[in-house]
């Protein structure tokens, strides 16, 4: 998502894209943080496969399309 969503300088293309990334990126470490209560260690983004991370991509953008269709 970044890279699609990010120009050769790193800045996005929209605030939207910025949004949805500092949110997804903010539901990681909170997962993160949940599995270390748990027990785990060395926990990195790395750590959560492809479906968490799908799952937790998938309900950041259900929440901004919430956020959008609200301000409407």
């Amino acid at each position: 998502m970044k890279k699609t969503h990010q120009k050769p300088d790193g800045s996005y293309v929209d605030q939207r894209a910025r949004l949805v990334a500092d949110t997804y990126e903010k539901h990681v470490q909170e997962r993160l943080c949940q599995l270390e209560s748990a027990g785990e260690e060395n926990l990195r983004a790395e750590t959560l496969d492809n479906h968490e991370k799908n799952e937790i991509y998938i309900k950041v953008i259900i929440l901004n399309i919430r956020l959008v269709l609200h301000s409407l």
